[in-house]
């Protein structure tokens, strides 16, 4: 059902736009490239995030930084986890000149609830 409610929004939602409006709303890549992980990018991960998440979540977390750098994982469980995402686009054997500050602060901080 979503599918088709978003096709035919794809299909409509240009005839509501004239044509000297400018928009920056690509329908594809609002689907397709949706990264769930995002916000471990955007923020500062805390202890509130972090208290009551398993091991494999928080792990899956701290990887989703280096996937979302094109990172390849190692691990055929990691390696398998991403692919299904759009998003995922394996490149580099070494990431971590890429990362932001917040996310090497968020891989050391998920690390510590980790193991």
């Amino acid at each position: 059902m979503k599918k088709l409610v978003f096709a035919a929004f794809c299909l409509l939602a240009p005839l509501a736009v004239s044509a000297n409006t400018v928009t920056s709303f690509n329908y594809f890549t609002a689907v397709d490239d949706y990264n769930p992980y995002l916000w471990l990018s955007q923020r500062y991960v805390t202890h509130d995030d972090c208290a009551y998440q398993d091991a494999w979540t928080l792990r899956i977390w701290r990887n989703a930084i280096y996937a979302r750098h094109g990172y390849i994982f190692k691990s055929n469980d990691l390696y398998s986890f991403f692919r299904q995402y759009s998003w995922y686009n394996p490149r580099y054997s070494n990431v971590e000149k890429k990362l932001s500050k917040i996310e090497r602060a968020n891989v050391a901080f998920i690390k510590r609830y980790e193991y």
